[in-house]
């Protein structure tokens, strides 16, 4: 995971680029404009497919875009900054005002928010400490017998091609696997393509779902044993947030044991 720049720092390296003579941001046409606007190519599609997706409008209904002046902020915001203001001509008629935010964090996971934005994946063991409403904290589990580490089944999956063809909510069955006394030791992968064009990924997590019901979730460290193998199934999760057109996610060396 790629740290991204706050949105205070940026807005000073805007304003500090405009008081010392450095490139202004240009109202133009899109896409020709995006240039002048200060936005690379790559971004400002994203920036387009953003702000079209934040007003409802099918792309069949637009005309043209507009790269508009951004407002120039009172002071700084702590919560984000405006990154474009689009003027939206559709075959209507109308002209749809819509505005693009940049909010907290999202230079490194927002492709309309930075050129180095990455799809970020969660997986791996959270170590969080578990407390209760009184301050009782979870200990440790003891690790499993040597003995039951053997018998257990994990999950290796080289290599899995799924097909994005819509926006929306994602859920692949990857396949199951047997935990050491419900302990989970590793949960990994690797996904190809971590900075697509065709879309975006958001809420991406390699999950782990005990078969029991009454179990609770997998992925802490501090999670209540179980007595034996305890069955799981494992799937790949993930919204897709941005559509442009149908594509590919390619995961790669999914470990779950």
């Amino acid at each position: 995971m790629k740290a991204g720049r706050g949105p205070v720092s940026i807005l000073a390296v805007l304003v500090l680029a405009v008081a010392c003579g450095g490139p202004v941001q240009r109202p133009g046409h899109y896409p020709e404009g995006c240039g002048d606007y200060l936005l690379s190519p790559k971004r400002c599609s994203a920036v387009v497919t953003k702000g079209l997706e934040a007003a409802n409008i099918a792309r069949a209904e637009v005309v043209s875009i507009d790269l508009l002046q951004v407002p120039r902020p009172n002071g700084p915001s702590l919560g984000g900054y405006m990154a474009a203001l689009l003027g939206i001509h559709l075959a209507d008629g109308s002209v749809v005002q819509q505005e693009v935010w940049c909010i907290g964090i999202s230079g490194a996971f927002d492709p309309a928010c930075g050129d180095e934005a990455r799809i970020d994946v969660g997986m791996g063991i959270d170590h969080d400490t578990m407390c209760d409403d009184n301050g009782v904290c979870a200990k440790l589990p003891p690790e499993p017998a040597p003995a039951l580490v053997t018998q257990a089944t994990p999950l290796r999956v080289a290599a899995r091609d799924i097909a994005v063809d819509h926006s929306g909510h994602y859920e692949v069955k990857l396949g199951t696997a047997t935990l050491p006394d419900g302990y989970l030791s590793e949960r990994t992968l690797t996904l190809v393509d971590d900075q697509p064009t065709s879309f975006w990924l958001e809420q991406a997590w390699l999950e782990v779902r005990p078969d029991f019901a009454s179990r609770p979730p997998v992925g802490n460290v501090y999670r209540e044993p179980y007595d034996g193998l305890e069955p799981v199934t494992v799937y790949f999760v993930f919204d897709v947030t941005r559509f442009v057109e149908p594509g590919v996610v390619q995961i790669r060396n999914v470990v779950v044991h």
